[in-house]
């Protein structure tokens, strides 16, 4: 089914081997490209300087509070927040590098709430080297099966014993702030920049593991929805080349009970609606891989559907009934 799923366009090449980078070696990214737009993501920070990536740093050290800083150096301090979370630690001994561990949750934490209060802006330029901390942290090779390890005879997957990430005191808050900073940023009234956000949001998918696919699922899919309708015709047809993903299908396989009910809608409203032929084709394709996944939750959905217009179409009549004996009732 996948050779079968027609891309209609070139992906851009995958950066996670670049990301992967000790970030105490080199900064995360350059400078910003200029003033922030009042349009694309989030909201133009006022009366700042653009940030701008500072020097390298090459030790953790605390740093003043986001909240108490002046807002003229707040984007800046940002920045170096964003560095500090970039640095990797060896969580194999409890003991190493114990403080150095300590200031990076804590900053992780900071960061977390600084985007979830909303009381502070963040600037276009510092999403995009978030997007890039994220990445340093979260693409990581795993460790060999049990069985790869020790050379014994391969044993149901179920049966393993669940592996336990050393360093999660870390990825579990960047994973919220995966969560928090890029769908609370998503790009609305900006559709490149949407289309643009959807390929950088594909790289993190495809380096997600099942644990963190689970914790953001939910609220993903709901944008990813709406994207499937955009009148936009790219960026529909780039939410659509996430099925072109053997991993993230894989992913979306495993998910499907929790998936399929969020996007069924916009799939059928696509066929029945959409008016780019590129986009109306990858929809068939995409509900197509479904009913071939799971034909009785399609169904499922599909009768959970014409129940949920029967009941729109039935208040829809209602409230016709009673303008129209407001109507009446006016002109008597």
């Amino acid at each position: 089914m996948f050779k079968n799923f027609k891309k209609g366009g070139q992906r851009k090449p995958s950066k996670s081997s670049d990301s992967s980078a000790d970030a105490s070696s080199k900064g995360i990214g350059a400078p910003g490209p200029g003033p922030t737009s009042k349009s694309g993501v989030g909201a133009p920070v006022q009366n700042t300087v653009e940030p701008v990536v500072p020097p390298p740093m090459t030790h953790v050290e605390p740093l003043p509070l986001l909240g108490k800083s002046p807002a003229a150096e707040r984007q800046n301090l940002f920045m170096r927040k964003l560095q500090i979370c970039c640095f990797q630690f060896d969580f194999t001994d409890t003991l190493k590098s114990a403080r150095e561990k300590e200031i990076k949750r804590q900053t992780l934490l900071e960061l977390v709430d600084f985007i979830q209060s909303g009381t502070g802006k963040v600037a276009e330029a510092c999403l995009g080297e978030m997007i890039k901390m994220v990445g340093v942290n979260i693409f990581r090779c795993l460790p060999p099966a049990s069985h790869e390890s020790s050379g014994t005879e391969v044993v149901d997957p179920d049966e393993e014993e669940n592996y336990s990430e050393p360093s999660w005191q870390h990825l579990q808050i960047v994973y919220e702030l995966l969560l928090r900073g890029l769908l609370k940023y998503w790009p609305l009234v900006n559709c490149q920049k949407e289309v643009l956000f959807l390929g950088e949001l594909e790289e993190v998918l495809e380096e997600t593991q099942s644990t963190e696919f689970q914790r953001c699922m939910v609220p993903l899919f709901r944008k990813i929805a709406r994207c499937l309708n955009s009148p936009h015709f790219q960026v529909a047809e780039r939410a659509l080349f996430f099925w072109n993903s053997e991993h993230i299908v894989s992913l979306i396989a495993e998910n499907r009970q929790v998936i399929l009910p969020i996007i069924f809608e916009a799939l059928e409203k696509n066929i029945q609606s959409h008016w780019n032929t590129e986009v109306h084709g990858l929809t068939v394709n995409v509900r197509k891989m479904f009913s071939e996944m799971d034909a009785e939750l399609v169904n499922e959905c599909q009768k959970q559907l014409a129940e949920k217009q029967a009941k729109a179409r039935e208040v829809a009549e209602q409230r016709e009934m009673t303008w129209k004996k407001l109507e009446d009732a006016a002109s008597k």
